[in-house]
């Protein structure tokens, strides 16, 4: 029976895993961390994410993780296949079940997807609808969004303009599901909600994370113990979590370069 969850991402996206995973799994202890040094992965090559997968998947699993999420659809993308052949622990993705949400509730088989660039690119959404369904995956990259969520500037006008220049060429398509193809996204939910026509059913792969990962290791004993470190200023951090409504007691600053120098990466 397992009792650590490790869950990674670029920055604080992945924080709305945990809220998933909390519900579902409540007595599972996490260790959770953000690549903020490092952020946005949308703009970085697959080797380099490549790299900080085996990097963040070395430290997890140093700190008895007995399952890891990747908890950003940009690693998901590029790097998950790979770490499934270097790594023995359990790795669970968020693309995957994303799409298979997707499918179950779209009616039309015309989906769309918001992502970054290198997500986009990897055409990884298009490949498991092709596995799971006939459906059409109309994708988008938006590199501007992340940046914003990072920063704070959700519920501004900045952030509600550049949704609805990413999301209306979507909606010419006739979409009626859109999947959040990262995990910053549903941070940005209620403006998307604002403009978004009546029928169109927004999909967080979180919950569809949370739920495989209860399946697949069912309850935790307890007691529940969480730890949260980043590559970045740990203060910062907490402070912008805070923001977004995560109380995180202590944030440690973790060097991966120095842990587990790129040079060894055999990938």
């Amino acid at each position: 029976m397992a009792n650590r969850i490790g869950v990674y991402d670029s920055g604080l996206g992945g924080l709305t895993v945990v809220s998933k995973l909390r519900e579902y799994l409540p007595d599972c202890s996490i260790t959770y961390f953000a690549d903020t040094a490092r952020l946005p992965y949308g703009d970085k090559t697959p080797e380099e994410i490549n790299v900080y997968a085996w990097q963040i998947i070395s430290f997890l699993q140093s700190q008895q993780a007995d399952l890891i999420v990747v908890a950003c659809n940009t690693s998901s993308a590029l790097a998950l296949d790979n770490m499934r052949r270097i790594f023995q622990i359990p790795l669970v993705g968020v693309i995957s079940f994303g799409v298979r949400a997707a499918v179950r509730v779209s009616k039309s088989g015309k989906i769309g997807l918001i992502a970054t660039t290198a997500t986009v690119n990897s055409k990884a959404y298009e490949r498991e609808a092709a596995d799971q369904s006939d459906s059409v995956i109309y994708s988008q990259p938006c590199p501007l969004l992340v940046p914003l969520v990072e920063a704070g500037r959700t519920g501004t006008k900045e952030s509600l303009d550049a949704l609805k220049a990413y999301v209306t060429p979507l909606v010419s398509q006739r979409i009626d599901t859109l999947i959040l193809g990262c995990t910053h996204y549903p941070f940005l939910v209620p403006e998307l909600e604002s403009f978004l026509p009546k029928g169109i059913q927004i999909i967080d792969p979180a919950e569809e994370t949370a739920l495989e990962v209860q399946r697949q290791i069912g309850d935790c004993p307890g007691p529940r113990v969480d730890y949260y470190f980043c590559s970045g200023n740990p203060e910062e951090f907490r402070n912008r979590a805070k923001g977004l409504g995560y109380e995180l007691e202590v944030v440690k600053a973790v060097d991966m370069d120095q842990l587990y120098p790129r040079s060894s990466f055999e990938g």
